[in-house]
């Protein structure tokens, strides 16, 4: 399991929409950025938070290997891989 301290790479970055993709224009073309976990609290209910750029995303899912997490846009995700 994710635990604080782990680093993660993005292996994915789904954009559904014009604005979301300027939204996140700058993850664009950086598909295996590293991001670290700041809280080791991986409970469903409750928000993982991992510094991406200098913004803070929340977690939709969470699972052994991968973590989805949407931004600001609902129509927005980022797929990231242990």
């Amino acid at each position: 399991m994710f635990k604080e301290g782990d680093t993660i790479r993005i292996v994915r970055v789904d954009t559904d929409s014009e604005i979301v993709e300027r939204h996140y224009r700058p993850l664009i073309g950086k598909i295996g950025t590293i991001l670290k976990i700041y809280t080791s609290d991986f409970s469903f209910r409750d928000n993982i938070r991992i510094k991406l750029e200098n913004c803070f995303v929340k977690t939709l899912c969470v699972n052994e290997t991968e973590i989805e997490l949407i931004g600001c846009n609902p129509n927005s995700k980022i797929i990231v891989r242990r």
